[in-house]
C-alpha cells in the first residue's frame, strides 16, 4: 500500500524528461506495481542500507532527507551527502554487481520507494537515455564526495591514511560513473556509424572523426584498466589524468549531437542513390553477368540494407527469365548469412531448384534432407512464401526434373 503521491513526483522527474508522455505512464504504472517496489518509513537516524551489504534494490526520496556516509577502517564516519525529494540512491551496487559502496541513514523522518534492482536496471537497460542521466547524476555525486572527504578534520597519522584511502575509492568511482555516462552518450549518437564506416563511398572526413572519438574512448578505458598502483600518491595521479581526459572526451561527445540528424539524413540519401543505381545493376548482372559481377554488385548492396527477401526476389524472377542459369554461387552465400527461417527456406529452396534446373546439384539429397531437417527443427509455423511462381518453369522440364522439383515443394511448410 503506497500513501504517497509518487506518481506526480516521479512524472515531474528529471531522468524522464526526453521520453513522450505516454510511455512515462506506462514506466511509471511498472515502478508503482506492488510487485516491483514498495514503500518505506524511517525515522530519524535509522540506518537504511549499511556499507558492505549486499544491494538489490534502488530508493527513491519522497518526504525528508537521508546522510550518506563513508566507514573508514578505524571506525570514523566521513560524511559524503544529503540526498532529499527526487533523489535516488542505491544504484551503485546494482551498476558495478558489488556490495553497497556506502552507508545510508535518515537524517529525519522520511517515506522511501524500494524498487527491485532487476526491474530498475531492466528500466535503464531499455532507455539509454535515462541511463545516462542517472550515471551523470552519480558521477556528479561521487566528484563532490571528493571534496568532502578533503574537508574532514582528522587528527592523527592513521585517520589521515584512512581518509585518504576513502578519498581514492571514491574518486577511481567517479571516473567509472563518469566514463561509463560518456559511452552511454556516445551510443545514442552515433546512430548508423556501422554503416558509414563501411560504406567506401561515405565520407572519409567523417569516418575518420568517429573513429577518432571511439579511439579516445577506448584509451580512457584502457588507461582506467589499470588495478595495481605504487603507492597513494601514484593511484591520485592515476585517477587525475583519467579525469582529464573524460573532460576532454566529453565536449566532443556534446558536439556530435547537433550533428547526428544530419548525419542520419546523408546515410538515408545515399542509401536511397546507391540503391537507385546498384539495384538495376544487380538484376541486369543476374541475367547477363559473370558469377563476379553478380557477387560485386551483390556485395555494395549489402553494405546498405541486408533485406535478404529483394534480393531473393529478384533472383526467382532471373530464374524465370534464365533458368538454365546457375545462381547456386549467389544463394549459397545468402544461406551463410540469413538468419531469419522464412528468408533461409526460400534461400534454400531456390538453391535446390536451381541445381535441378541446371543438373548441377551433386549432393540434391544432402540438401534436401538438410532442408527438411530445418523445417523440422523449428517446428510448424506459418510460411507465407508461395512456390507456385516457378511450377510454369518446371512444366517444360523433363520428368524425372518434375519429380525432384515436387519433393522439394512437398518439403516447404504450410502455404
Amino acid at each position: 500500500m503506497k500513501n504517497f503521491n509518487w506518481k506526480d513526483l516521479l512524472g515531474q522527474h528529471s531522468l524522464f524528461e526526453s521520453l513522450d508522455s505516454k510511455e512515462v505512464e506506462r514506466i511509471i504504472a511498472h515502478l508503482l506495481d506492488d510487485k516491483v517496489s514498495k514503500e518505506r518509513e524511517y525515522s530519524d537516524g535509522t540506518i537504511i542500507v549499511r556499507e558492505g551489504e549486499p544491494g538489490a534494490s534502488v530508493f527513491l526520496v519522497g518526504r525528508g532527507s537521508v546522510q550518506v556516509v563513508l566507514e573508514g577502517e578505524n571506525g570514523a564516519s566521513i560524511p559524503i551527502a544529503i540526498l532529499r525529494q527526487g533523489e535516488f540512491f542505491g544504484e551503485m551496487a546494482l551498476l558495478e554487481k558489488k556490495p553497497r559502496a556506502a552507508t545510508v541513514k535518515a537524517k529525519e523522518s522520511c517515506v522511501l520507494l524500494e524498487i527491485k534492482g532487476q526491474e530498475f536496471l531492466k528500466l535503464l537497460d531499455e532507455h539509454k537515455d535515462v541511463e545516462s542521466k542517472m550515471l551523470l547524476k552519480l558521477s556528479e555525486r561521487l566528484r563532490h564526495a571528493n571534496d568532502q572527504v578533503l574537508a574532514v578534520k582528522v587528527r592523527t597519522v592513521d585517520e589521515k591514511i584512512d581518509a585518504l584511502k576513502v578519498k581514492h575509492e571514491a574518486e577511481l568511482k567517479a571516473v567509472d560513473a563518469q566514463l561509463k555516462a560518456a559511452l552511454a552518450i556516445f551510443d545514442q549518437t552515433k546512430l548508423r556509424t556501422d554503416e558509414i564506416i563501411t560504406s567506401a563511398e561515405r565520407s572519409r572526413a567523417q569516418r575518420t572523426w568517429f573513429f577518432g572519438i571511439m579511439a579516445m574512448l577506448v584509451s580512457v578505458g584502457a588507461t582506467f584498466g589499470l588495478k595495481e598502483l605504487l603507492d597513494l600518491k601514484s593511484y591520485t595521479d592515476q585517477a587525475g589524468r583519467t579525469m582529464k581526459m573524460i573532460n576532454e572526451v566529453t565536449p566532443q561527445i556534446e558536439k556530435i549531437k547537433p550533428s547526428a540528424k544530419k548525419l542520419e539524413y546523408i546515410a538515408v540519401s545515399f542509401d536511397r542513390i546507391v540503391l537507385s543505381t546498384e539495384q538495376p545493376k544487380f538484376k541486369e548482372a543476374l541475367l547477363n553477368g559473370t558469377d563476379k559481377n553478380i557477387t560485386d554488385t551483390y556485395s555494395i548492396l549489402k553494405t546498405i540494407h541486408e533485406n535478404y527477401r529483394w534480393y531473393l526476389d529478384d533472383i526467382e524472377l532471373a530464374m524465370k527469365d534464365r533458368p538454365k542459369r546457375n545462381y547456386a554461387h549467389i544463394l549459397r552465400a545468402i544461406l551463410e548469412e540469413v538468419q531469419n527461417p522464412e528468408d533461409y527456406i526460400r534461400a534454400h529452396y531456390l538453391l535446390l531448384t536451381t541445381g535441378i534446373l541446371t543438373d548441377s546439384m551433386q549432393d540434391f539429397e544432402k540438401q534436401l534432407q538438410n532442408l527438411k531437417n530445418y523445417v523440422n527443427a523449428r517446428g510448424p509455423f506459418d510460411f507465407k512464401y508461395d512456390v507456385s511462381s516457378l511450377n510454369s518453369v518446371f512444366e517444360k522440364e523433363p520428368p524425372a526434373s518434375q519429380r525432384r522439383y515436387n519433393q522439394v515443394v512437398q518439403s516447404i511448410p504450410t502455404l
